[in-house]
């Protein structure tokens, strides 16, 4: 009678709740890990951890999923490796002009101090002064003077008269 009712009853429950047990374990393993593991590894990539990447578990949409972020980690990791040797060219060829910026300065410099000494050898042989006698000095005056000249030709004057001792000087 009843028992029996009652004890299949109980039985029915009792395959039930063991197949929902399996089942639960089953969608645990099967699908929350898989789950668990893939978030985890999108934490670490977007962490900068570019070699971040999940098995591939099943042929299903978690699967789908998962070779899917394989090869954005792989992409993103190609392309960090194309940028690391973008930027190690670019430091490279920074490096280079920069020598020759600096070797192009180096002549610059020469060619300026080498100007500066002509202007004065120049300024010199425009303005000689020219001992004569003892105590005596001659100074040709050579070219147009304008007032700068003018000043430059006195404080040669001025200078050539105390190096030689002269005395007397005559403007040619």
């Amino acid at each position: 009678g009843m028992d029996s009712i009652e004890t299949s009853v109980i039985a029915v429950l009792i395959v039930l709740i063991g197949a929902l047990l399996i089942t639960i374990v089953l969608v645990r393993r099967t699908v929350a890990q898989p789950i668990v593991r893939l978030a985890h590894a999108v934490s670490t990539l977007a962490g900068g951890g570019l070699s971040a990447s999940v098995a591939v578990t099943n042929r299903d949409e978690l699967g789908v999923l998962q070779r899917s972020f394989n090869q954005t980690s792989q992409a993103l990791r190609l392309a960090d490796e194309r940028v690391a040797e973008q930027q190690r060219l670019l430091e490279r060829r920074v490096e280079e002009r920069t020598a020759e910026l600096r070797h192009t300065l180096g002549e610059l410099q020469a060619a300026s101090q080498a100007e500066a000494e002509l202007r004065i050898a120049i300024r010199d042989l425009s303005m000689p002064i020219v001992p004569i006698l003892d105590g005596i000095v001659v100074m040709p005056l050579i070219g147009l003077i304008d007032t700068d000249r003018a000043q430059s030709i006195i404080t040669a004057l001025l200078h050539g008269i105390e190096q030689h001792g002269a005395r007397t000087v005559f403007l040619d």
